[in-house]
């Protein structure tokens, strides 16, 4: 905005708001703009947080089945059929009732 002694106030209270709106609509696109910025980093943290979670689940599995896997191959081992109240304590309710005695 000039000064020019040849402007009409009018002019003047004209150009200083066009100068006020140009500032005003530089502050909304920053605006705008940060506020994308913030989207995209939640989305990142949103995918961060699934993979995470993700992850978590895939180790309990891995656990699970590994804690399956030394069962059955604590079931199985030479030392396993030399400690049979072992064994059945192992086995619990998967042992067969016609091993126990005749089903009548």
């Amino acid at each position: 905005m000039t000064s020019d002694p040849a402007m009409t106030a009018k002019q003047r209270r004209e150009a200083h708001m066009i100068a006020h709106l140009e500032s005003i609509s530089s502050s909304l696109d920053f605006a705008i703009a940060t506020v994308h910025h913030m989207n995209a980093d939640a989305d990142d943290w949103k995918r961060h947080m699934a993979r995470a979670q993700r992850i978590r689940e895939l180790k309990e599995t891995w656990e699970n089945a590994k804690a399956r896997v030394a069962a059955l191959q604590r079931q199985v081992s030479p030392d396993a059929s030399s400690e049979p109240e072992r064994s059945r304590a192992i086995a619990g309710s998967s042992t067969p009732a016609s091993s126990s005695g005749s089903i009548m």
